[in-house]
C-alpha cells in the first residue's frame, strides 16, 4: 500500500501524477488522498451576484471539474482508493481507509 498525499489543482500536473502510477500500480495498492477545500466548494455553490462572483463560480465549478476527473481516472485505471475529505477528517478517513483494505485482504 502507498499512501500518496497531493492535490489536484493542475490538470497537467494530475496528468504526470497518473503517468507515474501506472508503473506501479500493477505492483501496488495506491491510496491517493487529497483535501477538499471548503472555500472552493463555497465558491463553486454560490449564486454570483456580480461579474467578479460570476466569474470566480466559474473557475472553481472548473477546477472541481478537473480533481473530480482525474481523481476518476485514478481509481479506473490505476484502482486507486480515493480519500478526499475536509482537514479536519483526514486522520480518520484515512484510518479508515486503510482498515477497509486490511479488512477485505487487498494487501
Amino acid at each position: 500500500l502507498i499512501v500518496l498525499f497531493t492535490d489536484l489543482i493542475d490538470p497537467i500536473a494530475s496528468q504526470a501524477l497518473m503517468k507515474s502510477l501506472q508503473a506501479f500500480s500493477h505492483q501496488h495498492l495506491f491510496m491517493i488522498v487529497t483535501l477538499s477545500d471548503s472555500n472552493l466548494l463555497s465558491s463553486a455553490a454560490q449564486m454570483p451576484w456580480s461579474t467578479q462572483q460570476a466569474y470566480q463560480k466559474g473557475i472553481a465549478m472548473d477546477l472541481l471539474q478537473v480533481r473530480h476527473t482525474a481523481l476518476q481516472a485514478m481509481t479506473k485505471h490505476q484502482g486507486a482508493l480515493i480519500v478526499d475529505v475536509p482537514p479536519e477528517r483526514l486522520d480518520e478517513s484515512v484510518i479508515h481507509q486503510y482498515l477497509q483494505v486490511k479488512l477485505r485482504n487487498r494487501l
